[in-house]
């Protein structure tokens, strides 16, 4: 199998999950310390 056979036969198996929030909802929870927006593992800054 070849590479790209092997990752397009690869990608059927993630999964994701939707989920609509408001800005307030958001809001909270950074005023709760519930979400982390600067996290160590998030990409660098390239601007």
């Amino acid at each position: 199998m070849s590479l790209v056979e092997e990752v397009n036969a690869r990608r059927k198996e993630i999964r994701s999950d939707a989920y609509a929030m408001s800005i307030s909802e958001w809001v909270s929870l950074y005023e709760h310390n519930e979400i982390d927006i600067h996290p160590e593992f998030q990409r660098f800054y390239r601007w």
